[in-house]
């Protein structure tokens, strides 16, 4: 077997907990050892990258290792179409990475600092593939380089072992290959340099001002935040997913993305309520319902009331200036912006210039709940990206309405199955059937296939699933035909529903 790099105990990063974490996988000592030439060359850059403790000089080290690479790719004996692509695809990650060096020497020059999460986040990544590369590379040099000194028998022996490991060896090539192609992939997707230096000199300068200006008076009490979802079945998946993209990739950029009355407000309680989430955060989780509001500037009242927020007054104390100074003085956070689509749709660009502005302080953890599946385009949400939220199982369907009920039939199950194990429907005919027997509302279900999407009595989000549904048909944000198919379904099932209300009031 060819050497391999080892991991190396984590290293404490000094900027902030939120930070992406430096590479633990190191060099192992055999190939430091055997490595001679060109590969030793690149093992000593490497070994300077891994000893850099400042951004700035880190870029420059990983750009020297990049050169001290390129110079081996033309030596290698074995795989060379192989090793080929992988020169093409470092040569471009080379040029990206000189430009964010350039750029970043004009951004720190005179002001000191740490760069942005999301410069350094794509380099952490590329350190770790190139650790990869180099063990790699050093097994497919020629055996006469590395052996020349050793006698006959053990030349015999290291080529033997060659042949037997040949399989092996080529997977690892193709891996090294695969790595290096999701590295650069992922430095065109989060490395947007000049909008990253851009929002790291906005949060500068708000730093600035918070230092100069005085501060905005705070309440001592904020809104209380929403209680977990009481009645919770069949969603593990999504609550398990979520909490490890906030607890092991912060700060977290999470969207919750389905249909109306799919049950993403109560997933979103269900992790910021979560045991390991409260125990990071502690009383430092918030929550906003943005149903009722319309723009980017009522956005930003409700989360300034939500902080106790109150301007003094001052020339640059605008809304959102008075929000972002208060964020990035606070301990690390979890923020929920919950129903998000419905400003969204109607002030998109504020929105997104809002949730930009929000998303580039490293404390604050994003979490946001959007009917449709597409996200904000201008936040880098945090991979690998939750599904859009399906219709629930029929097991987890019947848990829910036992919770209500206490017990189940056959007409629950057919019920069930008619408003396609939608959360919300579900919970509503539950409600229904504590007064009416589940056969009795069946029939009636089968009697009304179509109603009225108007009903009397208040205005919640549990009396208006027909509504909830209907608007979820009009967003452009559907999934292709699946999706759709689905809403149409809880629509047509939608008046029958309302119908089963309106008869009983």
């Amino acid at each position: 077997m060819p050497p391999t790099a080892e991991v190396a105990p984590q290293r404490a990063e000094s900027n902030s907990s939120t930070a992406p974490a430096r590479p633990s996988l190191r060099l192992s000592e055999d190939v430091k050892r055997d490595a001679k030439g060109s590969i030793r060359l690149a093992i000593d850059a490497l070994s300077a990258v891994a000893s850099v403790t400042e951004d700035l000089p880190y870029i420059g080290a990983v750009s020297g290792a990049l050169n001290a690479m390129m110079k081996i790719y033309t030596e290698v004996g074995a795989y060379r179409s192989e090793w080929k692509a992988v020169a093409s695809t470092s040569q471009k990650i080379k040029e990206i990475v000189d430009e964010a060096h350039a750029k970043c020497v004009k951004l720190v020059d005179g002001r000191g600092g740490s760069l942005p999460p999301v410069i350094l986040e794509p380099l952490y990544r590329l350190e770790e593939s190139l650790i990869i590369t180099v063990t790699t590379l050093n097994a497919c040099m020629p055996v006469a380089a590395n052996t020349r000194s050793l006698r006959f028998r053990k030349r015999m022996q290291g080529y033997i072992r060659e042949v037997l490991n040949r399989g092996d060896l080529a997977d690892k090539v193709k891996q090294c290959r695969s790595d290096m192609q999701t590295t650069l992939e992922l430095f065109n997707t989060r490395l947007n340099i000049d909008h990253a230096l851009r929002m790291q000199y906005l949060v500068d300068m708000i730093e600035q001002w918070n230092r100069k200006m005085p501060r905005p008076r705070v309440t001592s009490t904020s809104l209380k935040l929403p209680p977990a979802p009481a009645i919770f079945h069949g969603r593990s998946e999504e609550v398990h997913h979520a909490v490890n993209l906030i607890l092991y990739q912060a700060p977290a950029r999470v969207a919750l993305l389905g249909p109306g009355g799919i049950g993403k407000t109560s997933i979103a309680l269900s992790v910021i309520h979560h045991r390991r989430v409260t125990e990071r955060y502690g009383e430092h989780r918030y929550f906003m319902s943005c149903e009722a509001v319309t723009t980017a500037e009522g956005v930003l009242q409700g989360l300034a009331k939500i902080f106790g927020l109150k301007p003094d007054g001052g020339i640059d104390a605008t809304p959102m200036n008075v929000l972002l100074s208060h964020l990035v003085t606070q301990p690390a956070l979890v923020l929920c912006l919950d129903n998000l689509e419905t400003p969204w749709d109607v002030d998109g660009p504020g929105v997104e210039d809002l949730l930009e502005n929000i998303a580039n302080i490293s404390r604050v953890t994003l979490i946001v709940t959007i009917r449709g599946t597409k996200r904000p385009q201008r936040v880098s949400w945090t991979l690998p990206f939750l599904p859009p939220v399906e219709p629930l199982a029929l097991e987890s369907a019947l848990r829910i309405w036992d919770a209500i009920c206490v017990t189940h039939d056959e007409y629950s199950a057919k019920l069930i199955q008619a408003v396609d194990r939608v959360p919300s429907a579900v919970m509503f005919l539950a409600l229904r059937a504590e007064s009416d027997s589940s056969e009795m509302l069946w029939t009636q279900w089968e009697r009304e296939k179509v109603g009225l999407l108007q009903i009397q009595g208040s205005d919640t989000r549990l009396n208006n699933i027909g509504i909830s549904v209907r608007l979820s048909l009009e967003q452009l944000r559907l999934r292709a035909d699946e999706e759709a198919r689905l809403m149409q379904s809880c629509y047509r099932t939608s008046g029958a529903l309302l119908t089963l209300y309106s008869s009983a009031h």
